[in-house]
């Protein structure tokens, strides 16, 4: 979707110094403006102390026209002692209600639970946290194992967010959006089967074609192939008329049984 450029406040349990070399890695200049609160408290905060620095965001804010404020990570900032009790994170999360009231967004970025979750719950703590933002996206790995892909898996109330989308840092740091994972890996394979086609000397069976893949690609990307899937892209490549069938043989069933 079309984006614009708008004004950032950072909460960040970064060090300042690894934010000067953000600048440089993505080429960012001083027009841009990112405000970088590192660290703000010595250790854990606790209600008190929340309150008293939600006081002072709200005012760096309004002073520097603030459109975006991000907390990096929240368990880092949050005054929750029991991750599990859902009154603490109440208390933490409603007085970020006062942000979108003066039309500040707000985003929350945390930590994925051991074993993760299905349908928005793959987070941390309380469930409370999962009905409180307007929207949930999970920030996954590529189950394929392609290193600079991940996929992104939407929740919420925003209609026009597509559910899981593949994206791919490109060399200029920027991610680049290849679309729906599935779609994107059958077509992943499919190039490879017509590749494999193309560098043989002679007709494949599908058995053969999944032989090579197993030898020769798995090995380079990690993609896994079963003959059934082979199957169904063939099929489809024939229909499409990208590949013909080049040989094909009856034989009889004494034959078979031998076989």
């Amino acid at each position: 979707e079309p984006t614009k450029k708008c004004r950032i406040l950072i909460v960040t349990e970064e060090p300042e110094e690894d934010w000067v070399e953000k600048r440089e890695e993505f080429s960012l200049d001083n027009n841009e403006v990112i405000i970088i609160w590192s660290r703000p408290f010595k250790g854990k905060p606790n209600l008190k102390n929340w309150s008293e620095v939600i006081e002072r965001l709200i005012k760096e804010c309004k002073d520097s026209k603030i459109d975006l404020l991000v907390f990096d990570t929240i368990s880092t900032f949050f005054p929750i002692n029991r991750e599990k009790d859902s009154d603490e994170w109440l208390n933490a999360l409603i007085p970020l209600y006062e942000f979108t009231r003066i039309n500040v967004g707000v985003l929350l970025v945390h930590h994925f639970r051991k074993g993760a979750g299905e349908e928005a719950q793959a987070f941390r703590g309380s469930g409370v946290l999962g009905s409180f933002p307007s929207n949930i996206i999970e920030f996954i790995r590529d189950p394929e194992g392609y290193q600079y892909r991940r996929i992104l898996k939407t929740y919420g109330r925003f209609s026009q967010a597509m559910p899981r989308t593949l994206i791919e840092l490109q060399l200029d740091m920027k991610y680049k959006t290849l679309g729906d994972p599935i779609l994107v890996s059958k077509k992943h394979r499919k190039e490879k089967i017509i590749t494999i086609l193309k560098e043989s000397k002679e007709p494949l069976s599908c058995k053969d074609i999944l032989n090579i893949y197993i030898t020769h690609i798995k090995q380079l990307d990690g993609v896994t192939i079963t003959l059934r899937s082979i199957q169904n892209y063939m099929q489809e490549l024939l229909e499409n008329g990208i590949v013909i069938i080049a040989d094909e043989r009856v034989y009889p069933l004494s034959s078979a049984k031998c076989a």
